[in-house]
């Protein structure tokens, strides 16, 4: 089980991502790197969670990243 970590994931606002988060974030910080496209997050409940940080941005973006 992991608990009282910062864990950073690409593409979090996807399907798959999306329900991994459910099962990580009552106990850790998720912070979401994503390009929005599909954005999966924003219709859950996931959406607005004080345990979620959500950074728009894409991976082959690496000034950015």
């Amino acid at each position: 089980m992991i608990v009282d970590k910062r864990l950073f994931i690409t593409g979090g606002a996807g399907f798959i991502a999306t329900n991994l988060i459910k099962r990580l974030i009552a106990d850790n910080e998720i912070v979401v790197y994503d390009n929005l496209s599909r954005n999966a997050l924003k219709d859950s409940e996931l959406w607005g969670h004080p345990n979620l940080k959500v950074i728009q941005g894409d991976v082959l973006n690496y000034e950015l990243l």
